[in-house]
Formats: structure tokens, sequence, C-alpha cells
């Protein structure tokens, strides 16, 4: 039984410990990001990854690409809409729906 409450104790002190170490640097200003709408992974230096803007209204999908393994990273969108991402089986793929 103490046992159990130490391990409660701890994880809340734990919890507690992270939660201020993340509200010290919520203000911090001293980053310098791109100007750009999405500057870097996750969007901003409190990495929310939340957008400002609407996603599409229904989930019909456009186009489908099968790779040949697994895919083993995030995509990252590149300044001509061309779509990277890392696969398992070695490869960056870049991949652009409307290039032919």
């Amino acid at each position: 039984m103490v046992r159990r409450i130490l391990a409660v104790v701890s994880s809340v002190l734990l919890l507690g410990s992270l939660w201020l170490v993340q509200n010290a640097f919520a203000g911090h200003t001293s980053v310098s990001l791109a100007p750009s709408a999405w500057p870097m992974f996750r969007k901003n230096t409190l990495h929310t990854g939340q957008s400002s803007h609407n996603g599409p209204a229904g989930n019909q999908v456009r186009w489908v690409y099968t790779a040949t393994d697994a895919i083993s990273s995030s995509p990252a969108l590149g300044p001509d809409g061309s779509i990277y991402v890392g696969s398992w089986d070695n490869n960056l793929y870049a991949l652009n729906p409307t290039a032919r």
C-alpha cells in the first residue's frame, strides 16, 4: 500500500514538474521562426500542431500512392506542393499528385 501511494505521489510530482517547465517556456520569444504559416515541425515552439485553418468538409480520397514498404515518417510538404515521406525501404519519396 505504501509503495502504491509513493508511486502516485511520484507521478503527480513528475507531471507537475513537466507542467511547470512547459509553462515557463510558453512566453519564450527569443526563438526566431521563419516567416511562414507553419515554420517548423508541429507548427510552433510549443509543438501544438494546431492549424488555424479548417480542413476539408468531406473525406473523399483524391489519389493514392503505394510504397514498397511501410511509411516511417511524418509527411513534409515542399514549396511546390510535393509531399516528402520516408519509408522502411530506405527511400525518401517525393510525391506530387499533379505531376505527370
